[in-house]
């Protein structure tokens, strides 16, 4: 059933609509497309919470600052993904990168399923402050805009000033926030999470075929033989299985007295 597997979202936008794609481990997809108007950024995190992803991937060069606040209000994990590592981690998984959109964002997202925090109640309110302060300024930046192209000469000189000002001050307020959100936000790929294979080649794919051992994860453990200590590094069946490779184990078998027993 759909709504009972793990799901990742990306979300891209243009002036005209935001682009929803949800992608599941199967995997399984749905697309979702959002008109701009007031309403949107409601409507827009209504649809992504209704699905309760795991990881909410947008780019880290998107002017969504509401969004992005509201995602991370309704305790939505999210995650800024620079286009360099988009597609340096698309040149790893050799998986043509033409155009970075929505469905490359969930993809990237449900591939590397980096570890995200739960953003903290005493920076919730502040950045909620930010954000109102931030609203303010979008609003009357766009009034001053308008009024523009009807005053008189003589005061479009200070009309102008006063715009340039209300930009900077919006600037510094959407910097104020990221500045909170980074540390929420941000994502490394780890050893253990980087998947080898395409996705959707995998999903083709037949479930029984083996692993290669050199590219599973590993962990130290302590051994103890005639009274001797020592580490050795075995594979970590646990962390195989959080990944969901398949690893078809070899019997090993069992020698006594020079004599093979099973």
């Amino acid at each position: 059933m759909f709504n009972s597997q793990k799901k990742y979202i990306g979300i891209d936008s243009n002036s005209q609509e935001f682009e929803l794609y949800i992608f599941n481990t199967k995997p399984k997809k749905k697309e979702i497309t959002v008109s701009r108007d007031n309403s949107a950024i409601k409507e827009l995190v209504e649809i992504v919470s209704s699905f309760q992803p795991q990881i909410a991937a947008l780019m880290s060069t998107t002017t969504e600052i509401e969004l992005l606040v509201n995602l991370i209000l309704d305790d939505i994990r999210v995650i800024l993904i620079s286009p360099e590592k988009l597609q340096e981690q698309f040149n790893h998984l050799e998986i043509e990168l033409s155009h970075i959109n929505a469905e490359k964002l969930a993809e990237f997202a449900a591939i590397v399923k980096p570890e995200t925090f739960k953003v903290k109640e005493i920076d919730k309110i502040k950045i909620q402050d930010l954000l109102e302060i931030h609203k303010e300024l979008e609003e009357t930046l766009f009034f001053e805009k308008n009024r523009l192209s009807n005053v008189e000469d003589s005061i479009k000189s200070s009309l102008d000033k006063h715009i340039s000002w209300l930009e900077q001050r919006e600037k510094e307020q959407s910097k104020q926030i990221l500045n909170i959100l980074e540390k929420y936000t941000r994502w490394e790929i780890t050893s253990d999470r980087l998947m080898s294979d395409n996705p959707k080649k995998q999903a083709s794919e037949q479930n029984n075929q083996t692993t290669s051992v050199n590219k599973l994860p590993t962990k130290k453990v302590i051994r103890r033989y005639r009274g001797q200590v020592y580490e050795e590094e075995v594979i970590d069946y646990a962390k195989v299985k959080q990944l969901g490779l398949n690893l078809n184990k070899q019997k090993t078998r069992k020698k006594y007295r020079g004599q093979y027993i099973d």
